[in-house]
Formats: C-alpha cells, sequence, structure tokens
C-alpha cells in the first residue's frame, strides 16, 4: 500500500514537505513550501524536481491505477506523464508492462497516451509482443 509520510515541521518552510510514499523502499514525492515546487525526495538526502525523477515516480506503477489516483496529491505532476514516460521510454521494463496493465485495467487514455501507443507499435525496438499490446490497446480505444 502506498502510505502518507508524516509532514515536516511547518516551521521549515525551505525544506520539502513529503506527502506520499512512492511504493518503492526509500521514494517520496513531496512539495517545498516555499516556492510550491514538486520534488521526489529520498530520507536524509536532498530533493529533486519531480520532472526529472520519473524513473522513482515509476514506482507508482506497481499498485492498482485506481489506489494510486485516489492517493495522488493535488496538483501534483500529472499521472499521465509518469505513464507516457514509462511507454516511451521504459517499455522494455517492468514499468513499461505495468504502464499497459494500467491501460488495460481501464487507466484513462488521453491523446497523447494514444500518440504514445501508436509510437510503439510502428516502432521496431521493441519485440514483437509488447507491440502487439500497444495495437491492441490503441485500437481498442479507438473505438
Amino acid at each position: 500500500m502506498i502510505s502518507t509520510p508524516a509532514r515536516t515541521s511547518p516551521n521549515c518552510h525551505d525544506s520539502p514537505t513529503p506527502l506520499l510514499y512512492l511504493g518503492d523502499r526509500w521514494n517520496w514525492l513531496g512539495r517545498i513550501a516555499a516556492d510550491g515546487a514538486w520534488v521526489v525526495g529520498v530520507p536524509h538526502r536532498r530533493a529533486e524536481p519531480a520532472e526529472g525523477r520519473m524513473d522513482a515516480l515509476m514506482h507508482v506503477l506497481s499498485r492498482p491505477w485506481q489506489e494510486v489516483l485516489r492517493q495522488w496529491p493535488d496538483g501534483a505532476p500529472p499521472l499521465d506523464g509518469v505513464v507516457r514516460h514509462a511507454i516511451s521510454e521504459a517499455f522494455g521494463s517492468w514499468e513499461g508492462l505495468s504502464a499497459l496493465d494500467w491501460l488495460e485495467r481501464g487507466y484513462p487514455l488521453s491523446d497523447e497516451l494514444r500518440a504514445d501507443l501508436l509510437a510503439v507499435r510502428q516502432g521496431r525496438r521493441q519485440d514483437q509482443g509488447r507491440r502487439k499490446r500497444a495495437f491492441l490497446l490503441s485500437r481498442h480505444h479507438e473505438q
């Protein structure tokens, strides 16, 4: 289960506030109070901008998408970005397969996700089985 970490002291404006553990052993998604920037952090280390830490954000793909969506903080980077990254950049890994699982189980398919699926199905970087899954998903959602 994705758990919500304890918040940091409200008097500490420069420290990020962890809002959601991402499901792996260490990483959390949080926000810096001073400027509202979204960051991914590890306990006792510096937090980094969330946009540059898609590798850590993809850990949420190991959970059912409905559960993640319920727990995803308001205003956080869109989950679509995480799913798109998994499909386009990590398609050959467990994260890419998990993204396809999310889509097969009803995760909403945006136009951008559809375009990513089309690129996978037309590309030759991946094995035929994964390309076929991408094809079937894009075709199913076209109807």
